[in-house]
């Protein structure tokens, strides 16, 4: 213990009275509290709370001498530690030999004191110094002051390569200046590695002058239990329905937050990766359990499944997609992107490690020491195949055996020829001298049905083959048909009645696969599109004064054969000509586009001016003038040509009419099928002479005309 000497030597100088110690007070000699000396502040009470109280006052008179002394030490350090970071921040001076002492904000962030030029030697001279940046600036910018302009040229010339497995590949370079995309860095999960992606993002940071904002990163470690690698995810399901679930909301809040927050929770992690059905199915009860809010969820009552609720608002649901299924379509569109963009880099990275001699679609199955992410490719490999057809243009890419390119099949071709195997590619079928199809070679490797879908397809040499979707008009993306119960119920019922009609009546086999295929093209074919809420061409008038002839088209379109009628008159209704032809189509749309270009061409050779072309293809007039893009991806080639043919001459337009008051075009049509009727009349053939007296064409081609009022 320390004497009473030595505790008065270190407390005389203290600026307040300080209590006594007396010693021989405690046992053996130690030091114990006893009477008190007068002190700053008098306390007056039992023993203990005069000790208590001045304990509490020497700590508060403590503490403001030791500010007042020493001054507020905290401060003082940190001052003096910033102090030291900015000088050893300042640059190396020759004159001083070491760093420079005298420094203070001014010289810190606007003076050079000293740089060493392109050879090494230091400048020290502030003329000097000047000289050398103004010089070093105009060499690199057209100006000392570079612009925006001068920085974006500076950035285009930069370029990247990539490291791969420890070689660079080839050099790229940026194509969005300094707004570069978002990266994804992959590594082994280890620690070796995760110290070397720091040191990468290190120097990237100290190179480019841009560091990485780590709370917008993410850093994922994937291991062999799937499932524990996303448990994160669950995690944040339940750390954002926290606050929901304390607002008591009503089905529709509940309903908002189901559908447009949680289900966007996991997006970005369901487009790279396959969860498993662990962590889908634990998303999805998150999801029922919050959207009922039942108090004891085990035992209440559930007036509808939860797949009713799931479906589209169109069937009488709510539309909350189901995690599983969602996934899965994001996968299949990442195989979907590779596929259509075989030049981006994740497609020539991806092909260079797993299939560098192989077509995407032929893969079966993936190796077991593939990836994650590019099994759960492969899986959705099998998806798109069976709804996916190739689109034949010149054939060169496509093969006959492996690929679903046949009109109105979903599986590719069989053949019971023994050369079969002698041609591989879809243009070898082609003869490409005459441009068309080789049907002598077509007729010995397939059956005459297929023969006929084949030569339906018509053939652009001058254009590579594409993987379109099959269930929709232009590949992935919303349908255009506006579709309703009531349509579709009634369509499927007089396709059952027509199958029962052939089984009884025609003794035909049933062909479950083909069934469903026509029902599917009898639903394409009849559903009204949605038309566009701009000008409608129904209700178009043409002036009198740039009319000189009317020509009705129609097509006419049954098992992929097809049959055209063109009917020509003058503006008062008089029949001049008529014309009909034969040939094969793969769908109705493409039957009215060949009528109407036959219509066309006519009227080209006749040299006809101020022509009206009417046809009863609603989908065909939208699309010629511009109103409506929805169009079948079978016919897109014919209906951009006879875009092209309408708008090359200023004289043509094309308008709409309903079936009944195209009723000579129509006949004509029907009977050029049925008798495969390819002719040129004068007038009219004679089948039609009967409807030539009911139909009024005077009637019908003064309702399109009005006469213009001038001045």
């Amino acid at each position: 213990m320390v004497d009473a000497e030595t505790i008065s030597k270190y407390t005389h100088h203290l600026p307040f009275d300080v209590w006594s110690i007396i010693p021989a007070v405690g046992k053996s000699g130690d030091l114990a509290f006893g009477h008190f000396e007068k002190s700053s502040i008098e306390v007056l009470g039992s023993p203990g709370f005069v000790v208590v109280n001045k304990l509490k006052n020497v700590k508060t008179d403590l503490i403001k001498w030791n500010r007042n002394s020493f001054g507020h030490i905290k401060t003082i350090i940190g001052r003096l530690n910033s102090e030291l970071e900015k000088l050893q921040a300042l640059p190396y001076s020759p004159q001083i030999g070491g760093y420079i002492l005298n420094y203070s904000q001014q010289n810190m962030y606007n003076t050079i004191h000293t740089i060493r030029d392109d050879q090494g030697n230091w400048i020290e001279n502030r003329e000097q110094v000047a000289d050398f940046l103004s010089k070093h600036f105009k060499k690199i910018y057209t100006t000392s002051i570079p612009g925006n302009k001068d920085i974006e040229e500076a950035l285009s010339i930069v370029s990247y390569s990539v490291l791969v497995n420890g070689s660079p590949g080839d050099t790229f370079f940026p194509t969005r200046g300094i707004r570069q995309d978002d990266c994804m860095l992959f590594a082994k999960a280890s620690i070796t590695y995760a110290r070397n992606l720091i040191k990468i993002i290190n120097v990237f940071a100290k190179a480019s002058g841009r560091a990485i904002n780590f709370e917008k990163s993410g850093f994922i470690t994937s291991g062999k239990d799937k499932t524990k690698s996303f448990n994160f995810l669950i995690d944040n399901f339940y750390a954002r329905l926290s606050s929901s679930k304390k607002s008591n909301l009503n089905v529709a809040g509940r309903t908002v937050v189901t559908k447009h927050v949680l289900s966007s929770l996991a997006i970005y992690h369901m487009a790279c990766f396959p969860l498993t059905k662990t962590v889908t199915s634990k998303i999805d009860v998150i999801q029922r359990t919050f959207w009922w809010s039942k108090k004891n969820p085990k035992h209440a009552a559930y007036f509808r499944s939860w797949g009713d609720i799931g479906k589209a608002k169109s069937s009488g649901g709510l539309g909350i997609r189901n995690t599983y299924a969602t996934n899965r379509v994001f996968i299949c569109r990442l195989g979907w992107r590779i596929i259509n963009n075989p030049n981006i880099l994740l497609t020539t990275f991806l092909k260079d490690k797993y299939f560098p001699n192989q077509n995407l679609l032929e893969i079966d199955k993936a190796a077991d020491t593939s990836s994650w992410i590019w099994k759960g490719i492969v899986k959705g490999l099998h998806f798109i195949r069976a709804n996916s057809v190739v689109k034949i243009n010149n054939g060169v890419s496509t093969r006959i055996w492996s690929s679903n390119w046949i009109p109105g099949f979903s599986n590719p071709p069989i053949s019971a020829h023994s050369s079969h195997s002698n041609y591989i590619f879809v243009n070898d079928l082609i003869d490409n001298h005459n441009k068309c199809w080789n049907a002598s070679l077509l007729s010995t490797l397939f059956s005459p049905g297929d023969v006929i879908r084949i030569r339906s397809i018509r053939l652009n040499l001058n254009q590579c083959d594409s993987l379109i979707w099959a269930h929709t008009r232009n590949a992935l993306g919303i349908s255009p048909f506006r579709v309703s119960w009531t349509s579709i119920g009634a369509i499927v019922m007089w396709c059952i009645w027509k199958l029962r009609c052939d089984v009884l009546f025609r003794q035909t086999t049933i062909d479950l696969n083909k069934v469903i295929l026509e029902t599917e093209k009898m639903i394409n074919t009849y559903i009204a599109p949605p038309v566009c809420s701009g000008a409608l061409v129904r209700d178009y008038k043409v002036p009198l004064d740039v009319v000189n002839h009317f020509m009705f088209s129609d097509g006419f379109f049954k098992d992929f054969k097809m049959s055209l009628g063109v009917i020509w008159c003058d503006i008062s209704g008089k029949l001049k000509s008529s014309r009909s032809d034969f040939g094969l189509i793969p769908d109705a749309i493409g039957a009215e586009v060949a009528s109407l270009i036959l219509a066309i061409s006519w009227a080209e050779e006749m040299n006809l001016s101020k022509v009206v072309f009417i046809s009863d293809c609603l989908q065909l007039v939208d699309y010629v003038n511009g109103v409506s893009s929805n169009i079948t991806w079978r016919s897109e080639y014919l209906l951009n040509q006879c875009r092209v043919l309408i708008s090359s001459s200023c004289s043509f337009e094309v308008v709409f009419v309903k079936r009944v008051k195209n009723h000579l075009a129509d006949r004509l049509a029907r009977r050029a099928r049925n008798f495969s009727l390819k002719g040129l009349w004068v007038s009219y053939p004679s089948f039609l002479i009967s409807l030539v007296r009911k139909e009024n064409l005077n009637v019908v081609c003064n309702w399109w005309l009005f006469k213009r009022v001038t001045n």
